[in-house]
């Protein structure tokens, strides 16, 4: 008899769970979590991932009346149990701990793939999407957590306009990246995501935060995009991108009782990048981990408001990528900072080094400033700029954070909670008597990136 059936038989009275070794039916032990397991009809078992990073198998059960079940991170073997009902194709659980206590919920429906629905805490304010796919058999064995994840980068037309993407996939569906018509020169922002059928929906944005257009469409199996482009007028233009260069991703994830962390950044063939941005990686999240036990050590036993109370997240941003050239931004977020942080991703892939502000500009030139000074004097065209506390909030901030586009350098503030992070972009041109003699400068400049 398994310990955790056990603990059921001390603090699941409410459910007059009787344990015994009659798993006559199909050696499931999880049958000992019914009162008569000779009455249980099914067992199944389910794979999935918590907004699609961490990885837990589910075992359910049901006699007709309820249904019961474990669930498993499998990186940490933290075990919770699930106790509830369905209705025609929609199912909601409680989520138990080993000591019995409610740790959270699940609503969720049926589908021909498996289950999908959201969980929650019990204080409801934080939640995750759960994707199951039935399984014949029990997994034990973790996946790759950057299996469905890339970094693409595409060409197309929208009408007689070239235009150039980058894509990213994340975790949960999550999908960004950077749209430039090539005759404009003027890098847009993409946010959205994917759906569970790999429809992808797309919002384009400008510096200012105004919204410039979206694209609709799906992948084929050669990894096209085939698209709906929308204006602001709403005239819709068909369209179709061409993958250029296709990224793996790297990435760690872990999960347990209390904690959770993720951290997603691109591979290339260059080993002496990859290194650079392993290290990073591996610095933050030994960082994050080590705080993380130093709050759960605390406790000897975990309670439900400490479920998933402590997250953290790392992910890159990337603005231009080249056989020379890989720039952007790395961004670090966690559950006990105020704000997110980033780093500047500026790696020249010739040289195999990262690229400095003092590798592009000129010593006695203050980059931040004229930045600054650039958009401010932009501020009459931004979205915010009749909001008192923004304009005042900007004020305080340095652009410090820097990397390369197509048009100019990308210069930004911190993030902030309401407002997310700020940015301008100066035209090479406008910096062009700034810079020290540099290849990857020249080679902007003459248009050859």
């Amino acid at each position: 008899m398994k310990y955790h059936h056990i603990v059921f038989i001390l603090v699941f009275s409410l459910f007059s769970v009787a344990l015994t070794a009659q798993t006559f039916w199909t050696g499931e032990p999880i049958l000992g979590l019914f009162e008569k397991p000779e009455k249980v009809e099914w067992v199944k078992y389910y794979k999935g991932r918590f907004n699609d990073m961490n990885d837990v198998v589910i075992t359910l059960a049901g006699d007709g009346k309820d249904i019961k079940g474990e669930m498993q991170y499998l990186r940490s073997k933290t075990v919770f149990y699930l106790v509830g009902e369905a209705k025609k194709n929609k199912l909601t659980l409680q989520e138990y701990d080993v000591e019995g206590l409610v740790t959270g919920y699940f609503k969720g429906e049926y589908t021909e793939w498996g289950i999908r629905g959201e969980w929650q805490n019990i204080e409801n304010n934080l939640g995750s999407k759960l994707r199951l796919e039935e399984v014949k058999n029990r997994v034990e064995v973790p996946s790759y957590c950057g299996d469905n994840k890339w970094v693409r980068t595409y060409s197309g037309n929208i009408g007689r306009d070239k235009a150039k993407m980058i894509l990213q996939k994340n975790g949960a569906g999550k999908v960004m990246g950077t749209f430039i018509f090539l005759n404009k020169t003027n890098t847009r922002k993409i946010k959205g995501y994917s759906d569970t059928f790999d429809n992808f929906y797309l919002t384009i944005k400008d510096e200012m935060n105004r919204p410039q257009g979206k694209i609709e469409g799906s992948f084929d199996e050669k990894n096209k995009f085939n698209a709906n482009y929308t204006k602001n007028n709403g005239k819709e233009i068909a369209c179709t991108f061409h993958p250029d260069v296709d990224l793996s991703v790297g990435c760690q994830e872990y999960a347990d009782y209390a904690t959770s962390y993720d951290v997603l950044y691109p591979k290339t063939r260059n080993e002496s990048f990859n290194d650079w941005i392993e290290k990073i990686m591996l610095s933050w999240n030994g960082a994050c981990k080590k705080y993380m036990n130093e709050i759960v050590t605390m406790r000897q036993v975990p309670v439900p408001s400490m479920r998933q109370m402590l997250r953290s997240h790392a992910w890159t941003d990337i603005d231009v990528y080249n056989d020379e050239l890989i720039s952007g931004q790395i961004h670090f977020s966690s559950s006990w900072t105020k704000n997110a942080k980033s780093q500047n991703l500026n790696f020249n892939l010739k040289t195999g080094k990262e690229i400095l502000a003092k590798d592009i500009f000129k010593s006695d030139f203050d980059q931040v400033a004229y930045a600054k000074k650039y958009m401010k004097n932009r501020m009459l065209q931004h979205a915010y700029a009749k909001d008192v506390k923004f304009v005042e909030w900007l004020d305080t901030q340095q652009f410090e954070a820097f990397n390369f586009r197509s048009e100019g350098i990308y210069f930004a503030t911190d993030f902030h909670p309401i407002y997310g992070r700020q940015s301008v972009t100066i035209p090479y041109k406008k910096l062009k008597d700034f810079f020290v003699k540099n290849d990857i400068i020249q080679n902007f400049l003459k248009g050859k990136y």
